[in-house]
This record gives C-alpha cells, sequence and structure tokens, in this order.
C-alpha cells in the first residue's frame, strides 16, 4: 500500500503502533494456526527472533494498516502469508 494511503501513525491504537516500531527494529510478526482438541482452531501472533506474543486483534489491525508487508511464505503466496516484517 503507498505511503499516501496509509493513516498516519498518530491516528493508529497505541498497541498497533508498538507492533509496528518493533518490526522496523528488525523483527517480523509471525501468525500461526493452532488446533484445539474439541477441533476449533485459534490464530496466534508472535514476534521473531524474540518470540513474544502479541494480541490477534492488534496484529491484524498494524496488518490491514498497510505499514507491514507480507512475505511470499504462504501456500498461496502473500495473500496467504504468514510472516509480515515492515514495509519502510
Amino acid at each position: 500500500m503507498p505511503s499516501a494511503d496509509r493513516p498516519p501513525m498518530t491516528d493508529l491504537p497505541v498497541r498497533v503502533r508498538r507492533i509496528i516500531v518493533t518490526l522496523r527494529r528488525g523483527h517480523a510478526l509471525c501468525r500461526t494456526f493452532r488446533m484445539k482438541e474439541d477441533g476449533s482452531g485459534d490464530t496466534t501472533y508472535a514476534f521473531e527472533p524474540s518470540g513474544r506474543r502479541c494480541g490477534a486483534k492488534s496484529a491484524e489491525a498494524a496488518i490491514a494498516s498497510g505499514y507491514l508487508s507480507p512475505q511470499p511464505d504462504g501456500l498461496f503466496g502473500a495473500v496467504t502469508a504468514q510472516t509480515f516484517v515492515s514495509a519502510d
């Protein structure tokens, strides 16, 4: 997403800004799918290489903001990306 289409950083929630800043420092945001015993699934997000987790709603908002760039590591390329880095 071109920078003109992105909202200003100051308009984003604090937790979303923290994710973007962490990725600008060289970390990656990784999405993981986990199956539960009852057959339902969970999506979790964590930073690599630290392994520190972050909330799913904040991670999804950061991905949608345009400040993150998907990596082509999903089964169908960037559309199903599981890893995101800073777009800047």
